[in-house]
């Protein structure tokens, strides 16, 4: 089944509760990161855009109800970060831009 379709998408809605940690996010749903959270995650923005990664987004609270474009949703401490899929994830530039940000995320398989 594609995780992408409304039929998916509502079932996963209504059995999210029976999820160990409550399951992941729901699209169009808002989060409740704390201020220090935030700003944390805002500072390691800027971070990896000074260090090459142009692409890198500012975080937020709530997630994307559209995710063309969007490669990886991810939930850190409830602050979102919608990375889209022209940032290469694998590249060496994000790499270094990581280590220099003291930032590490879990990548998904490279497509």
């Amino acid at each position: 089944m594609d995780p992408s379709s409304p039929a998916f998408e509502a079932a996963q809605a209504k059995c999210q509760k029976l999820m160990p940690g409550g399951g992941p996010p729901i699209p169009g749903s808002t989060t409740h990161p704390s201020a220090q959270a935030l700003a944390q995650m805002l500072k390691v923005s800027q971070c990896m855009r000074r260090h090459g990664i142009p692409e890198f987004p500012d975080p937020g609270s709530s997630i994307p109800s559209h995710k063309a474009g969007i490669r990886v949703i991810t939930d850190m401490h409830g602050v979102i970060l919608a990375l889209p899929f022209s940032l290469d994830l694998w590249s060496a530039a994000f790499a270094q831009a990581e280590v220099a940000c003291n930032f590490a995320m879990q990548l998904p398989e490279r497509a």
